[in-house]
């Protein structure tokens, strides 16, 4: 039930011992016009938990504090749970760094190199508005995954921001509304599993 939850904070103590510095800006977002998200460079690793170098980006915003991002990380962990085939469209780590006040997680540009834009409408993930959502026509669920046109011209789908589902499970009325809750209950018992 928590081996996202578990992977993550062993990539949380790889990355522990590293020295992160946020770089060059490679995305933003906005809510009516204000940008209330910054998405910028933060170098790369070798992860000896996955067995190859990821390049990391630094998420940093109002949206971007240890409490919320353990809503976050609990939607990730159910979306493991219950929809397997989409697990490698997930970012291989979700963490949170006091230091650099932000969200620590995978840069799917790969350090600039990817163009990358939000999914539309047709371009999401089959299951997962049906599966997490009450409402699986809401127009905010593309804003969850990614577009990414890679180096060598491949086109692939990650998910990547998960505020609007969390949203509507903290509704309640949706079946998976208690699992997610237990997550999240154990994560905020548990802030070092994901907090450095």
């Amino acid at each position: 039930m928590f081996e996202y939850i578990e992977r993550n904070r062993k990539i949380l103590e790889e990355l522990r011992g590293l020295e992160l510095i946020c770089g060059e800006l490679i995305g933003q977002s906005d809510n009516q016009g204000e940008v209330n998200t910054r998405v910028l460079q933060a170098g790369e690793f070798h992860s000896n938990v996955m067995g190859r170098k990821y390049h990391i980006a630094v998420k940093r915003g109002e949206l971007c504090q240890p409490t919320l991002i353990s809503g976050e990380i609990a939607i990730v962990q159910l979306i493991w749970n219950h929809l397997p085939e989409l697990r490698g469209e997930l970012p291989a780590f979700f963490l949170y760094s006091q230091a650099l006040q932000g969200v620590v997680t995978e840069d799917f540009t790969e350090g600039g190199k990817n163009d990358i834009w939000q999914t539309r409408p047709h371009e999401v993930p089959r299951g997962l508005a049906e599966t997490l959502l009450r409402k699986p026509d809401d127009k905010e669920l593309p804003t969850v995954g990614f577009m990414i046109q890679r180096e060598d011209g491949a086109l692939v789908r990650r998910l990547g921001d998960f505020n609007t589902v969390r949203f509507y499970l903290l509704q309640g009325g949706n079946a998976l509304a208690d699992e997610f809750l237990e997550i999240m209950g154990k994560l905020y018992k548990n802030q070092a599993w994901y907090v450095f």
